[in-house]
């Protein structure tokens, strides 16, 4: 799964770090929850599953962030 700076990549490996990896976590870590693709806005865990034992809407919004700034820097 590519993050958005991978699909707007012209060249500069400059801007492409270990944030993108953890795009593409978030992106797998929702499809495995919830069975679906995180696409525009999207339903988050609390809302379908109401006994979750971790904060998984956290941690994908966290992944899931457009600017790599925002994102974890590590899992």
């Amino acid at each position: 799964f590519l993050a958005p700076e991978k699909k707007a990549w012209s060249g500069n490996q400059g801007l492409l770090d270990d944030k993108a990896d953890v795009y593409s976590f978030g992106v797998i870590a929702y499809y495995i929850l919830m069975r679906d693709m995180p696409l525009g806005y999207f339903e988050l865990p609390s809302h379908r599953y109401s006994d979750l034992k971790y904060n998984w809407d956290h941690l994908i919004t966290a992944c899931l962030q457009s600017n790599p700034a925002k994102r974890p820097s590590s899992l």
